[in-house]
């Protein structure tokens, strides 16, 4: 799960228990941030614009999923 959503700047995850990797995207499909990260964890978003975001997580084991994010101010 993915919290809080909307957020301003710590987007928190949980119910990973593997390593993955956190790709972020603009709403048109450009790639802007890349982290591998053991989680649970908590990723930083506060260098991003205020806007919609597609995050795909993918886990070491091959089973990835994506989430609609709101960055706000």
């Amino acid at each position: 799960s993915l919290y809080p959503n909307p957020t301003q700047d710590l987007l928190q995850l949980q119910g990973i228990d593997t390593k993955a990797v956190i790709d972020i995207y603009s709403s048109n499909g450009n790639l802007l941030m890349r982290s591998e990260v053991d989680l649970p964890n908590a990723i930083d978003l506060s260098s991003l614009q205020s806007g919609v975001y597609l995050l795909k997580i993918t886990t070491e084991n091959g089973v990835g999923e994506s989430h609609r994010i709101l960055k706000v101010d």
